[in-house]
């Protein structure tokens, strides 16, 4: 009975979009659970606690995440002026964001500021994250950087290694 259910759902009205069909679904699950009896509801009080447990701690990692997006979010649209350092703790619920994040309010820090410990932090960061991630951007600033420094033979080099990394870039 609930089978035919399931496929409409996935087919043409997800549970967002159809509060009936998510009733009624909540309704045929809950008339296909048996009752136990009561000595068997004492004996499952451990693993109902472990799931209450676990499923208390993704509700507390959930909201974590989407204050850190509403957070990063916030930086971007501010060109990350006040950009936190040391980022706070719950940017390790989008970590990868929040690192790219950094590296690139080093870039607009150094161009506000004119720092240049700022283009060694971000070249340190940019070395480690293209050693994880595939980024033609970011090798581009890097690039950019080496050629502003005076580094050209570390520049041609890395411009040598961007056009193996990313041959369809060179075509543009």
């Amino acid at each position: 009975l609930i089978v035919p259910l399931l496929a409409h759902l996935n087919l043409e009205y997800p549970f967002y979009q159809s509060f009936i069909h998510f009733g009624l679904f909540l309704l045929l699950l809950r008339l296909g659970v048996a009752q136990a009896p009561p000595a068997a509801r004492q004996a499952a009080r451990a693993p109902r606690l472990a799931a209450v447990l676990c499923g208390a701690a993704l509700i507390v990692f959930s909201g974590a995440g989407l204050y850190a997006n509403h957070q990063l979010t916030a930086l971007e649209r501010s060109q990350f002026a006040g950009f936190p350092s040391p980022a706070p703790w719950y940017f390790a619920t989008q970590s990868e964001r929040a690192q790219f994040d950094e590296m690139v309010a080093l870039l607009m820090d150094y161009n506000r500021t004119r720092n240049a410990a700022n283009l060694d932090e971000f070249m340190a960061r940019a070395q480690a994250w293209s050693l994880r991630h595939n980024d033609a951007n970011v090798w581009r600033s890097m690039m950019m950087i080496e050629q502003f420094r005076g580094n050209q033979a570390r520049a041609a080099e890395m411009a040598q290694t961007y056009k193996k990394l990313f041959p369809l870039q060179n075509e543009k």
